[in-house]
């Protein structure tokens, strides 16, 4: 039960309008795509009666939504061929209502998909639309994305019928991720994009390390250090060369290195 005038309805609805009151509100049926997170996803809404509450509800395999409650004062919309098509005025009735919901054929899956210009954090996917948008014309397009060959994670919202590009963001650095572009109609989602999209984010050096110390000794020297900036991609070690050397004298994840073999009295960097 909703107490909003403004409850979104689609096109399709049995009851575009609200009847009910702010206290006393009016049942409704809605279906959403099941990855939906926003408005675009919405497959069919409705109103039902006036002030009215709906106490049950059950969905058959043929997609008819059977939905059983309660309304107030008669103010409630029944169909030709109805039991009972007068409510009883300032009073209670209990009603039954039988819905077909949006069915069909859902679309094809898109084609050409692709992955372009992959960033620290991001990349740029493009795909064309499917040939066959099944029984219904395309609503959009959703994209998942994810480190395996099947990508469950969603980007976003689904994208409108017209978009056929979209850039993926908040990605892991150094990683290579999986994308599937899958169509939508009001017959739901269509098959997903195959093989999967595929692309590697960048990955950046870290900001140079910073010396604490390097206190010389008997043919040796301690050095330490503390890690500079990572620049968003995770430090995993260190190395550390002397005199510009080819191959460091020292590689791990420790702050600290004591060289053991110098010669007193030369100068090293």
């Amino acid at each position: 039960m909703t107490g909003m005038s403004d409850f979104p309805t689609t096109p399709d609805a049995f009851q575009k309008v609200f009847l009910g009151t702010v206290y006393n509100g009016c049942a409704f049926v809605s279906k959403i795509h099941p990855a939906g997170t926003g408005a675009s996803d919405l497959v069919y809404s409705t109103y039902i009666g006036g002030i009215s509450e709906a106490n049950a509800i059950k969905l058959d395999p043929s997609g008819y939504v059977a939905i059983a409650g309660d309304c107030f004062g008669g103010n409630f919309n029944v169909t030709g061929g109805s039991y009972n098509t007068v409510g009883t005025t300032n009073n209670w009735d209990t009603f039954v209502s039988k819905i077909s919901l949006p069915s069909g054929t859902p679309p094809g899956a898109p084609t050409g998909v692709m992955a372009f210009h992959p960033g620290l954090n991001n990349a740029t996917i493009n795909w064309t639309a499917p040939a066959d948008t099944g029984t219904s014309s395309l609503s959009g397009f959703n994209v998942y994305y994810g480190t395996t060959a099947t990508p469950a994670t969603r980007f976003g919202s689904m994208l409108s019928a017209t978009t056929l590009s979209v850039n993926v963001t908040a990605l892991l650095p150094n990683t290579q991720y999986y994308f599937v572009v899958k169509a939508v109609s009001a017959a739901g989602e269509g098959s997903g994009s195959s093989p999967a999209a595929t692309a590697t984010t960048t990955n950046v050096v870290p900001g140079v390390p910073v010396f604490d110390s390097a206190t010389p000794g008997n043919a040796q020297v301690i050095l330490i250090w503390h890690a500079g900036t990572d620049n968003g991609s995770p430090i995993t070690g260190y190395k550390v060369y002397r005199n510009a050397t080819v191959s460091p004298v020292y590689t791990g994840t420790s702050t600290t290195f004591t060289d053991g073999s110098l010669i007193n009295g030369v100068l090293y960097t």
